[in-house]
């Protein structure tokens, strides 16, 4: 960073947006995932000033900009309690064989809907892209064609003769 580049940064006076990667499990920073992988959303941002309580989200959107689902940093230890002033990092992993094929845009925002508080909320920061896994076990099975519905999930099906 260069001097006053924070003052170009998402955010105010508490926090900052650094940046916002897709990543895989091995870290790599990619923006195309296999249907039946994890993908990693990961947030660097910048406490400047402590004492406010401070939620995570990202909005994943398909290319109908249909909100496909809401996430929250609701299961960290920084969710009801302040960040000390510091450089943190986040990441969140969407399942795989969760996602249908296409292109996912992402929002994502620091707030805190107790206080009314949006501290930045950056709109369309990331594209990532879900494509076929052919060699591999998926929703899709044998089926040839498109695969219809908003998200793909690869449930767990039980089958008795009664």
């Amino acid at each position: 960073d260069q001097p006053g580049d924070a003052d170009r940064r998402p955010g105010n006076q508490y926090v900052k947006l650094r940046s916002v990667k897709a990543i895989n499990r091995s870290n790599d920073r990619t923006g195309t995932f296999r249907v039946t992988e994890e993908v990693g959303i990961t947030m660097e941002y910048e406490v400047l000033e402590e004492g406010q309580v401070l939620w995570l989200g990202h909005n994943i959107y398909n290319e109908q900009g249909v909100n496909v689902f809401d996430t929250h940093s609701v299961q960290t230890e920084f969710y009801r309690s302040p960040h000390p002033k510091g450089i943190y990092t986040s990441v969140v992993w969407i399942p795989g064989n969760l996602l249908n094929l296409g292109t996912y845009v992402v929002s994502s925002a620091i707030f805190n809907h107790l206080k009314n508080i949006i501290h930045f909320h950056e709109r369309d920061v990331l594209t990532f892209t879900i494509h076929e896994a052919f060699d591999e076990e998926t929703a899709r099975g044998d089926s040839a064609g498109d695969f219809p519905g908003v998200v793909r999930p690869l449930l767990k099906w039980e089958i008795k003769n009664i």
